[in-house]
């Protein structure tokens, strides 16, 4: 069994979130993929180190879903099925923060440090939304909380107060079970449970869901394209000079998407892939890829279909242009059926965690990153 594999106990605090009480081989760990992921010598070799990391946190995942040493949770459930599925969420939670949030944190607080910091990648953008301001915004008060500093401004909140965290323990003493508290001697890690980016934490996923949009729309139309030119040369298709222009479009256009003002051009361009046979009209998956959007009339009804970040990890064709330990990943931390983190985020929804915390913000800025400088993509 990987050394990284092993046994955790997790205890309840008086603030009712979970504390590991084994973290050493845990911390190990992380010191030693941040030492890797500094050390990385070419793209090549940091992109291979953070597909390790996360083949290797699918592994932690599974084993820790049938390992882990947990107390019971407090409150009334239906059944104990209802108990169980909370205690894997929680431990799913823990795992994505501890491990893969603290990775994030120590690696991203060694690129503050000047001959590292061009590894933090800078955008530009193309639309009536300047996106790359609202970036920029986000990795400001991003990087002021990993280096401690409150963000400032006119108005300011009151000091923090200090908690005193204890552990709860649930005794039985004659037949009754009641609640003991001792002290918390082991704290290496809660501290990220206590510090915040809540700008950068609500502004990522919509950066996340535009960026992973726009660079498969670059990727899904070259390829579609490529298709059409193979098949041009093999055949002997002469296109007709309108067409001439859309292929055009995509091929001279590099690495800028087509905006929404260009909604006609999508259109034409989704009739002449039809027209030669490179896509097949039943296909909704890679028309709504092309369109962004369309409506689909069923029974009578008008039913609008749009590209969104939820549509994307479900389409079978994108997953495709996607590494698979990144499509695990998109899908861990958005669908609704796992850690649903843009609505959880979104609706403030607390009853499980704090997905405001600064590990699931450290996590989420990686993955803005890596689909940045397509890292993500095959």
């Amino acid at each position: 069994m990987e050394e990284y594999l092993y046994q955790k106990e997790y205890v309840m605090l008086n603030n009712m979130q979970l504390h590991l009480s084994n973290p050493e081989p845990m911390l190990k760990y992380i010191d030693e993929k941040v030492e890797k992921l500094i050390k990385a010598k070419s793209k090549n070799e940091e992109i291979n180190i953070k597909l390790e990391i996360l083949d290797e946190f699918y592994k932690i995942l599974k084993y820790d879903a049938k390992n882990t040493i947990c107390p019971e949770p407090l409150g009334h459930f239906e059944t104990k099925e209802e108990k169980d599925e909370l205690i894997k969420k929680k431990i799913k939670i823990n795992d994505l923060v501890y491990y893969l949030g603290n990775i994030c944190i120590n690696y991203h607080k060694k690129l503050i440090a000047k001959e590292y910091r061009g590894r933090v990648p800078i955008i530009t953008n193309e639309a009536t939304i300047k996106f790359n301001e609202i970036y920029i915004r986000a990795l400001n008060e991003y990087f002021e909380t990993l280096k401690g500093n409150e963000y400032k401004g006119i108005f300011e909140n009151q000091p923090k107060k200090q908690q005193n965290l204890q552990i709860i323990r649930m005794i039985e003493y004659r037949g009754v079970v009641f609640p003991m508290a001792e002290p918390l001697t082991n704290n290496k890690i809660e501290c990220i449970r206590d510090e915040h980016a809540y700008g950068t934490a609500f502004i990522l996923p919509t950066l996340i869901e535009r960026f992973l949009i726009i660079q498969l729309d670059s990727k899904v139309l070259k390829n579609l394209m490529k298709e059409l030119k193979d098949k041009i040369e093999k055949e002997n298709i002469k296109l007709t000079d309108e067409e001439k222009q859309y292929y055009n479009i995509i091929t001279e256009k590099g690495d800028k998407t087509i905006f929404a003002s260009e909604k006609f051009i999508r259109a034409n361009i989704y009739k002449m892939f039809i027209k030669y046979h490179i896509i097949n009209e039943e296909d909704e998956d890679i028309k709504l890829l092309i369109l962004h959007e369309y409506i689909n009339k069923k029974d009578g009804k008008k039913i609008k279909n749009k590209l969104t970040l939820g549509s994307v990890i479900v389409s079978p064709y994108a997953n495709s242009l996607i590494k698979k330990q990144y499509t695990k990943l998109l899908n861990l931390i958005f669908d609704p059926n796992e850690l649903n983190m843009r609505n959880n985020i979104a609706h403030i929804n607390n009853e499980s965690s704090d997905y405001l915390c600064l590990g699931d913000t450290a996590v989420l800025m990686q993955l803005l990153w890596d689909i940045i400088t397509e890292d993500i993509f095959e």
